[in-house]
């Protein structure tokens, strides 16, 4: 789908065009903010100009501001997107759990975020279990993450005790009213830390 905004056409505009003519797919060309154009016809050089660079299936001429054209853009996507099988089924059942891989991912991208530049270079979510409590998922989620370089944090030093002391006062102070369950490392995961306290860390 090929979206510009302008009555004419840019250097941009004209790499991308020369772009879609090398893959020769199917494709849309989009007008938008025609909203902006006294006369409807003042498009008709630019569309002329377009087409004989590389002749769009259709063109749709848009106000994605005033929501104009919006319907006839969806039915002009929906005559190219060819019917497959759907992935997952049309009603979602009550009390579903999303897969572990979209929890994972969630996860994972939440961490990227928060730590940015402090995040090592390998970060790993595992979705240990997984239950409903009412309509409340309940989850434990393990989090692993390494270095492609790791360097020493110091004699006698490692990054499980020096992590362990706070992630041990979190779980005392954000998690003290759940009920306790140990920790299964993951597949091609060894725990080479114990814990602090004779109860399971949640």
């Amino acid at each position: 789908m090929f979206v510009i905004q302008r009555t004419s056409l840019q250097d941009q505009d004209l790499q991308v065009l020369k772009k879609i003519k090398e893959t020769n797919a199917p494709s849309i060309c989009v007008l938008n903010k025609v909203d902006q154009v006294q006369n409807k016809n003042d498009l008709l050089p630019l569309i002329q100009e377009i087409d004989a660079i590389y002749s769009f299936g259709d063109y749709v001429p848009i106000s994605a501001l005033n929501h104009d054209g919006i319907d006839d853009l969806l039915e002009s996507i929906k005559k190219y997107i060819p019917a497959n099988d759907h992935l997952y089924p049309a009603e979602t059942e009550e009390k579903e759990i999303p897969d572990n891989f979209f929890i994972s991912e969630l996860v994972r991208v939440k961490i990227i975020r928060s730590l940015g530049d402090e995040l090592p270079h390998e970060t790993y979510v595992a979705v240990e279990t997984k239950a409903m409590e009412g309509y409340t998922s309940n989850l434990l989620i393990g989090v692993y993450v390494g270095l492609d370089n790791p360097s020493p944090l110091g004699r006698f030093e490692t990054g499980s005790k020096t992590a362990l002391p706070i992630f041990k006062e979190f779980v005392e102070k954000t998690v003290n009213k759940s009920e306790a369950r140990p920790f299964k490392a993951a597949r091609g995961f060894n725990v080479a830390a114990e814990y602090l306290s004779p109860k399971p860390l949640t």
